[in-house]
């Protein structure tokens, strides 16, 4: 069964293919039906030579990004089979295949929908217009206002250091690790100086420092021995921790520098420290625990230059600031500190609530004399921005 939608190709017995390759397209596929309904079911891109792509556990919802005339199938697999092509697939595991054709009004998505029998036999499916599902909630303690995130000079050597309690694991009811992930840090970001930002003097739109604790589906790894950086992921569903450096092309291209990753528990005291020295340019960054009075490991990483996977574009990181302060006209490089807990995935505010509150303990930055009290702290999530404004707990 096929059919030409308003939206897109929309198929039930046979698996499309990508046949063009036209403006970005968002897409979420959904699934009513029950949990037991779900198991064995993978969410595929399909490439124009009809090869399987990525095999996405399908557990109800997936959001994906695409383009016009890309095309997905959601499958029921057996057992240890993964068909490479879609010649091999039997039409009895077709759950439905489908191909946008235009583009969506401004802000919203394709939503394509199936549903199941109680037997598990598939009986409809339709696509629609819809708003974007929330993807992510943050819990933010943002830099006071008053306090103005600018560096030491070029020529100074300086330290940002932060202390927080790893939190409680995620609620076992609510949260899937291959759905969703928890990063939980405090940062430097540079992006002001990349393509995005007023001061631009690079083609990277995200050039962030991020020693981090995390659990679920998470970057943890990259190919740095051949020169590429290519970010890798991992599912974890316990805490661990690991120091980081990621950065981000204009074109979309993501690559990372990772440390090891050093298992945590809930409640150790976590402390992550970015230091600059001058003399040979470089930043290192570590991120380390404490359990019960005693250490309990460390990640480390060092970065002689910003962009490894271009060391032609800056030979240090004084180099770097140096550029950067004569273009933003300031006594040195802008860097607000951020500290989050980072929720992404198929998001839910009880899941969130479960590894809060945050416990933050220390927030230093260079020549501040600010209080911790004096960083606020909100709910932000990208489709609303700032839900609201969050107080501090009295519990200890």
């Amino acid at each position: 069964m096929g059919e030409a939608t308003v939206l897109g190709d929309l198929c039930t017995d046979r698996i499309l293919l990508t046949d063009d390759d036209g403006p970005p397209v968002h897409l979420v596929f959904r699934l009513q039906g029950t949990s037991e309904q779900n198991q064995g079911l993978v969410l595929c891109w399909v490439a124009p030579s009809g090869q399987l792509c990525h095999f996405y556990p399908f557990k109800g919802s997936h959001e994906e990004r695409g383009c016009i005339g890309h095309a997905f199938v959601i499958l029921r697999m057996g057992d240890n089979t993964r068909p490479e092509h879609a010649a091999g697939v039997s039409p009895r595991d077709i759950i439905l295949s489908y191909r946008p054709r235009k583009e969506c009004s401004e802000g919203r998505l394709h939503q394509v929908t199936a549903t199941l029998s109680v037997g598990g036999d598939f009986t409809e499916a339709h696509v629609a217009e819809a708003d974007p599902p929330d993807n992510e909630y943050r819990v933010a303690l943002c830099h006071p206002p008053s306090a103005s995130p600018v560096l030491p000079m070029p020529q100074d050597d300086w330290e940002v250091r932060y202390i927080f309690d790893c939190p409680p694991n995620p609620a076992s009811g609510t949260f899937d690790k291959s759905e969703q992930n928890f990063y939980v840090w405090g940062d430097l970001s540079f992006d002001c100086y990349g393509p995005r930002g007023p001061h631009t003097v690079h083609e990277y739109c995200i050039n962030q420092i991020v020693p981090q604790v995390m659990i679920g589906r998470c970057l943890a790894d990259s190919s740095s021995s051949d020169g590429t950086f290519s970010p890798r992921f991992g599912e974890f569903d316990s805490w661990v921790m690991q120091a980081q450096y990621f950065w981000m092309h204009r074109d979309g291209t993501a690559r990372a520098l990772c440390g090891e990753l050093v298992p945590v528990c809930a409640g150790d005291e976590i402390t992550s420290v970015i230091t600059y020295e001058a003399g040979t340019g470089s930043i290192t960054v570590s991120i380390s625990s404490r359990r019960d009075g005693a250490d309990a490991g460390t990640s480390q990483i060092c970065i002689p230059h910003p962009f490894p996977n271009e060391p032609s574009l800056f030979s240090s990181w004084r180099e770097f600031f140096e550029l950067a302060c004569c273009v933003s006209c300031t006594p040195g490089a802008l860097a607000p500190p951020n500290m989050n807990i980072e929720y992404k995935g198929s998001v839910g505010i009880d899941t969130l609530a479960s590894v809060c509150p945050f416990r933050v303990k220390l927030a230093s930055y260079p020549s501040w004399r600010q209080s911790l009290a004096d960083w606020k702290s909100s709910l932000f999530c990208p489709r609303l921005g700032v839900c609201t404004e969050l107080k501090p707990s009295d519990s200890k």
